[in-house]
């Protein structure tokens, strides 16, 4: 996983198995980030 910060957004580059859907890694990291946040 690569993640890059700047003030305004982030970069994401992430290499998952495909046993996983793109809808379903979102899910997760934006899960795990807003636990993470709040």
């Amino acid at each position: 996983m690569i993640l890059k910060v700047l003030p305004n957004h982030v970069h994401l580059i992430v290499n998952c198995p495909r046993t996983f859907s793109d809808a379903m890694l979102m899910q997760i990291i934006k899960g795990l980030s807003s636990y993470i946040l709040f």
